[in-house]
């Protein structure tokens, strides 16, 4: 998978802009609270700083203000979302979800037309 790279976290954190300064094209992989379990969705993010100031939660658009603040550039950035069904600690994914990871994987290898993706290589996103 030459030209791409995978990073999982827990959580987005500011410093992650000095990453997102180096890229073209970042696409953020989550669970979304909001919406049916299982649903699948693609959307553009675009920077917002109006965000800027929390330290407990920071969205993609949050991150992408940091970057162009700190860097003067923005990378295109896409949000691949799929419906949590339960967002309580545990070991595996629900079963809504894990049936939509082959879905999650079709959207990713689509905004990346040059690339390849095999569903070991998404390990980190599920």
């Amino acid at each position: 998978m030459a030209g791409v790279k995978i990073v999982t976290c827990h959580q987005l954190l500011p410093e992650m802009a000095a990453d997102l300064n180096q890229v073209e094209t970042v696409i953020f992989v989550d669970a979304a609270a909001g919406g049916a379990a299982g649903e699948t969705a693609v959307s553009l993010v675009k920077e917002d700083n109006t965000e800027l100031v929390s330290t407990h939660h920071l969205s993609p658009a949050a991150l992408l203000a940091y970057t162009e603040l700190l860097y003067g550039q923005l990378p295109t950035a896409y949000l691949v979302t799929v419906g949590g069904a339960s967002f309580d600690l545990g070991e595996s994914l629900s079963p809504e979800v894990a049936a939509q990871l082959p879905t999650v994987l079709q959207a990713v290898k689509k905004l990346l037309p040059d690339h390849s993706l095999t569903s070991s290589g998404i390990g980190g996103f599920a």
